[in-house]
């Protein structure tokens, strides 16, 4: 499991849930009185009460402790044996660290990490569950990476390669004393496969991996059964075709596993039908290996959480509390038991992982880097193309964990204990809490779009690569979609629609479903001058019919046409739908007395009475002040013209990281100088380069290894692309400038170097001695505004020449000593 989401959580319409209130207090969970478990029936005695505690040993070396629900400290596997907890699964990565030992983060769960948490849960009484992920890094439904050492070989010697690790790797356990009770050979192996192997190799590499473990588990007379572990169980015929599939293929293992998360995988009721029928029709036991829910949407850690939205909750149908979380477990217990006697039970993922400090990621993030308590380091940059400088971090779980921000063991733990027997005293079915419904819906009815459902085609929308567009009935939300797809190469869109509104804060929303190589942003523009009202995070879709819907909020002080878009990027062969755009105004604008302005001193109520003006609070200005830092840090140097951008960097240079002890004059005195250089953000006329392939105006370096060749760019597309084919991230080289003498980026067929150049008689001539011009990458800008870009010439690791430029003045003055250093080759940002 790892499904990545960096979009910056927002608490939405003043709605908080029982669960926000754990990170203020110190409550003992057990004096709650109307906590209950409804009794799951005929439970067999060693039905599988599982957990996957991976991360375990990076949260304590990075301070965090548990407690029981009484607020005693304890060892954490003392409190999970006293909730109930029976089985431990640990995922096995083979070398999750860079070349410098840096490790990738998620617990950096070697063989090592491993065998120290499997001999605690042995000692404390438990059976592992070895769940082998054949990478150096995460593995799932969409990544399958081979371990660095294994990348060169073909499926003959993977296999083989696969077959020894396993095999060592379970002596290894075994031989320190780990009581390992089931392995598995891969993890979610879907629709990227196994290592590597998306196709037939797949059925190899199981075989192999079978093999191994029959072996040892023979050669020490110790059992231990043979799972495969696959997800998207609501993909019914997909799901179960993996079943035939083994069968045809003679594949020899025990236990047919999938994940079930509710918000992601369809109902329980098909969960049961999919494990019933593979344990009807080919006598495998049957499990879920993952399974999870949210007790609150609040975050604990400062990194963005997967799931932060009512709207993600909706397709689970309970409520972010700890009572919405206790039934969300013991219902899925449930439907896997009413599989039959070949259920053998549930694991629910990483339920310890919480905030290692506060909910500060600035102040975590030494943690999360050292000890590898985040869902990614900065070392996994390179080898993982969905970690980049933009994303790695904390947890993105911890409001799915069942303790506490501090570590507090949740009631929700207790379902383990108490599934068998019931709790508390549970109300009738018809009284159950429940999600309201569909907020979607709701918002829906309210929305200010005439034709956010498409269901008038494709009236009052715009998109600048029609081509690659239709409506269709399927694959939608209800109704019409907006269909995508795009086979011969990348697809970059926009699709717009532009809307009159009056004062008030406004909310914009926006779904979408598709190949996982998609993603969306949503942007609001003055339609006027196409300044920047609010722009999102981008979006990964993340598969078939798994909808994500993220969300922007503006807010409007006169009336303005806005512009409402959603920027489309995909790999070629990219393919999705788009449905139910919404608007709603979630706030009015507070009324002001006409004909009446306000003075410094006084202001007039209704009644003419002079009265006293009103001064905003000092939280009131806090949290002004922080929506526009937030505003102001998403600003692009490629959107806006260099003087304006410098000079609101210029303004957030002198605003303090923490304004929390600065007095009421000084919040203001930041406010305003902030309000004033977003006002005067002027924006680019004539770019140069299409800021829809841009990040953040961030100008990418990244290094091939073999070759010793550096590239620079700003398009992300071009980024992933090449991390995929072996090339690492390096970070931002510097920050995009979109006017000024062009940038352009020459490359040579013959030795295969690029080189970047703002000298027009310089890339004449080497476009006559064969170079290839591809195109501008940004502006050159004046010396007074920017920072020199200096350029070397030196061997590289192939033995061939070739230039290298950086912005960097350590790392220049080194290579001024050790390469030949040819001059600032211009200006940027």
């Amino acid at each position: 499991m790892k499904k990545q989401k960096w979009l910056m959580a927002t608490i939405l319409g003043g709605v908080v849930t029982l669960g926000m209130l754990g990170f203020a207090t110190n409550k003992i969970y057990a004096q709650e009185d109307d906590f209950y478990v409804r009794k799951v029936a005929a439970l067999t005695p060693d039905f599988i009460k599982g957990v996957d505690v991976s991360t375990l040993i990076a949260q304590e070396n990075s301070g965090v402790h548990y407690f029981d629900t009484k607020g005693n400290q304890q060892d954490i596997f003392d409190i999970f044996k006293a909730n109930g907890v029976n089985y431990v699964r640990i995922r096995v990565w083979n070398n999750p660290k860079n070349e410098q030992n840096q490790g990738y983060g998620a617990g950096n769960v070697d063989l090592q990490v491993a065998k120290t948490i499997g001999r605690r849960a042995t000692k404390a009484g438990m059976k592992v569950l070895i769940d082998f992920h054949y990478s150096d890094f995460w593995a799932d439904p969409g990544r399958q990476i081979p371990p660095k050492a294994w990348q060169s070989m073909d499926l003959s010697t993977k296999s083989q390669a696969l077959y020894q690790y396993t095999k060592d790797s379970l002596t290894e356990l075994l031989n320190a004393g780990v009581d390992v009770g089931m392995v598995q050979v891969g993890n979610e192996t879907t629709s990227s496969g196994l290592c590597g192997e998306a196709g037939e190799g797949r059925y190899t590499l199981f075989a192999q991996g079978s093999k191994a473990i029959r072996e040892v588990s023979q050669a020490f007379n110790h059992p231990m059964l043979v799972a495969l572990h696959f997800t998207n169980p609501e993909k019914t015929s997909t799901i179960l075709n993996y079943a035939h599939e083994l069968s045809n293929h003679q594949i020899d293992y025990d236990v047919f596993a999938t994940s079930y998360y509710s918000f992601w995988h369809g109902t329980l009721a098909n969960l049961t039908d999919v494990l019933k029928t593979v344990a009807d029709q080919y006598g495998k036991k049957t499990m879920v290996a993952e399974t999870s829910y949210a007790y609150t949407l609040a975050d604990g850690d400062g990194q963005p959480n997967v799931i932060d939205t009512p709207e993600e909750l909706y397709a689970g149908n309970y409520p972010a509390t700890v009572q919405g979380q206790a039934n969300a477990l013991r219902d899925v217990i449930d439907a896997t038991a009413k599989a039959g006697s070949n259920a053998l039970g549930v694991f629910y993922w990483e339920p310890a992982w919480i905030s290692v400090g506060s909910n500060n990621r600035a102040d975590n993030l030494a943690k999360w880097e050292q000890y590898g308590s985040g869902w990614a380091s900065q070392a996994a940059i390179g080898y993982d193309p969905n970690v980049s400088m933009s994303n790695y971090g904390g947890s993105e779980w911890d409001n799915q964990a069942l303790f506490n921000q501090q570590g507090q063991a949740l009631p929700s733990l207790s379902v383990f204990k108490y599934v068998n027997t019931g709790y508390g005293v549970a109300p009738k079915e018809d009284e159950r809490p429940q999600m309201p419904g569909d907020p979607l819906d709701e918002l829906l009815k309210n929305s200010l779009l005439t034709n956010g459902q498409f269901e008038k085609d494709l009236q009052g929308y715009q998109i600048d690569a029609a081509d690659y567009f239709n409506i269709v009935t399927s694959d939608s939300k209800s109704g019409k979609a907006l269909h995508y797809y795009r086979q011969d190469q990348a697809l970059s869109a926009t699709i717009s629609t532009s809307v009159n509104l009056t004062p008030g804060t406004y909310r914009f929303l926006a779904s979408a479903q598709g190949s996982q190589d998609s993603q969306i942003q949503l942007v609001a523009k003055h339609k006027d001058n196409q300044q920047i009202l609010a722009q999102g995070n981008r979006t990964s879709l993340t598969g078939w019919m798994n909808w994500q819907t993220p969300s922007i909020e503006f807010e409007l002080t006169q009336n303005t046409t806005v512009d409402l878009n959603v920027l489309l990027n995909g790999a070629a062969g990219c393919w999705g739908t788009m449905d139910n755009w919404i608007l709603v105004q979630t706030k009015a604008a507070t009324p002001t007395k006409p004909n009446s302005p306000a003075t410094p001193d006084s202001s007039e109520s209704d009644t003419g009475e002079t009265t006293a003006p009103i001064t905003p609070t000092r939280d009131q200005l806090l949290k002004k002040l922080a929506q526009q830092l937030q505003t102001a840090k998403q600003i692009s140097s490629a959107d806006y013209q260099v003087a304006s951008y410098l000079n609101l960097q210029a303004v957030l240079q002198q605003i303090p990281d923490t304004t929390v002890d600065a007095t009421l004059t000084q919040l203001e005195q930041h406010l305003a100088t902030l309000d004033a250089a977003l006002a005067a953000l002027t924006k680019v006329t004539k770019p140069l380069v299409d800021v829809t392939q841009v990040d953040h105006g961030q100008i990418f370096r990244l290094y091939h290894e073999k070759s010793g060749q550096h590239l620079f760019t700003f398009s992300v597309m071009e980024r992933d692309s090449l991390l995929k084919l072996g090339w690492q991230l390096e970070g931002t080289a510097w920050q995009l400038a979109n006017e000024g003498q062009a940038i352009v980026r020459l490359y040579n067929p013959f030795s295969g170097e690029h080189f970047y150049s703002a000298n027009q008689a310089e890339i004449t001539q080497l476009v006559a001695l064969g170079w290839q011009n591809e195109g501008c990458i940004g502006g050159s800008v004046d010396k007074k505004l920017g920072k020199p870009v200096y350029r070397f010439y030196y061997r590289a690791a192939n033995g061939s020449y070739t230039h290298f430029f950086t912005t960097n003045q350590l790392e220049a003055n080194l290579l001024k000593k050790i390469t030949t250093y040819e001059g600032i080759a211009f200006y940027t940002l």
